[in-house]
């Protein structure tokens, strides 16, 4: 895993692998490139709920500085999430940790992390090596 593109795709095919549908919103390109601002990364269902996702992607181990996450980003995930009668709304992290480790950690709070944002408390380094991931296996990861 090399990309956030990469880690997209993984999760893409990941949700799929689990009968459930996932969507990457493409990027705009050309003269929208600059104007047109993308709500989040992927569209999908889990367990019979809409699902949003905004996908980022470290290539080490190393602190998640919360300021990645766009301002509109969290705004439309969280009005997705309270607007819509179950709907789910994770910020999803993959991190290429070394040869054959790759990690993805799924944040499903969006409010927490919006709080944590403002306050400017990131996740270091030794915080998210405590936090519980999923490892990329054959390119898929097992969703739970």
């Amino acid at each position: 895993m090399n990309s956030e593109s990469q880690a997209c795709t993984i999760f893409v095919n990941s949700l799929k692998l689990k009968g459930e549908q996932g969507y990457k919103i493409p990027d705009p390109t050309g003269d929208f490139a600059n104007t047109i601002k993308r709500p989040f990364d992927i569209i999908g269902s889990w367990q019979n709920k809409a699902l949003y996702v905004e996908c980022k992607y470290l290539s080490s181990l190393k602190s998640f500085n919360l300021k990645r996450i766009e301002d509109h980003q969290i705004e439309y995930l969280l009005n997705f999430k309270n607007s819509i009668n179950n709907a789910e709304a994770w910020i999803v992290l993959a991190v290429k940790v070394g040869r054959g480790d790759n990690r993805f950690y799924i944040f499903k709070n969006i409010e927490e992390i919006q709080k944590r944002r403002l306050e400017k408390k990131n996740f270091l380094k030794k915080e998210l090596e405590t936090l519980p991931y999923l490892k990329v296996k054959k390119d898929l990861i097992d969703i739970n």
